[in-house]
């Protein structure tokens, strides 16, 4: 029995799938490093020590390269009484955006 064409091509998509999901594990706690960093500098503090993977697709870097994006958000608080979402940009393995929603100081 020889495996069609089809199988072939559903079980590449498959490993496709796994191995970018397996490669969003590794960055995820690079986004939150930058998130961290980046509420220290704001004079804010990170809410729940944890971010959200919220989009993920691929694009191509500068180098025309396609590298694998993703979105993560948070959550951070000026006085800890409201809750404000900020965004984590990454694009392979570096970090290329990280914007807090509008907060009051």
């Amino acid at each position: 029995m020889q495996p069609s064409l089809l199988n072939i091509l559903l079980l590449g998509l498959l490993a496709a799938a796994l191995g970018f999901w397996w490669n969003t594990l590794g960055v995820k706690p690079l986004a939150l490093r930058a998130a961290q960093r980046h509420c220290d500098e704001m004079g804010v503090q990170l809410l729940d020590e944890s971010i959200v993977l919220r989009r993920a697709r691929l694009k191509r870097d500068r180098h025309g390269i396609m590298r694998g994006w993703r979105n993560f958000s948070f959550e951070f608080s000026t006085t800890g009484d409201i809750r404000y979402r900020g965004n984590v940009e990454v694009l392979g393995k570096q970090v290329i955006n990280v914007q807090l929603d509008p907060h009051r100081i």
